[in-house]
């Protein structure tokens, strides 16, 4: 998911929003003191995962979040909590919406203004 969020980043930078990607190689255990790093320079967070939203990394950061009492806007895009139709991961990541250019869609409908984002893989 790193090589779409940097795809994604660039186009959006085209847009005029600048979107840094962080690589957190990890789900477990998180990386708390890249966490803090982050919420310290971001207000807007989006989290990229090719795994299910429910129970995955993104939930994962906003539960950190929570217990530090971060006041962050969080955008998960991942994999909804059901069964996918059969195809190859470039078609599947198409139709969910976790390719470039479905990244791309949903940090601009989740952005309400240009400003920096943290694109957290």
């Amino acid at each position: 998911m790193v090589e779409y969020a940097k795809k994604a980043s660039l186009k959006l930078l085209a847009d005029g929003i600048h979107a840094e990607v962080i690589n957190m190689r990890f789900i477990k255990p998180l990386d708390k003191e890249l966490l803090d790093e982050i919420a310290a320079r971001f207000d807007k967070v989006v989290t990229l995962e090719e795994s299910t939203l429910t129970g995955g990394f993104g939930s994962g950061v906003l539960e950190y979040f929570s217990e530090k009492n971060y006041k962050k806007d969080i955008l998960r895009i991942g994999l909804p909590d059901k069964f996918v139709d059969h195809g190859t991961q470039e078609e599947l990541h198409k139709i969910l919406g976790i390719d470039p250019d479905g990244i791309i869609e949903k940090v601009k409908l989740f952005l309400s203004k240009k400003i920096n984002t943290g694109i957290v893989a």
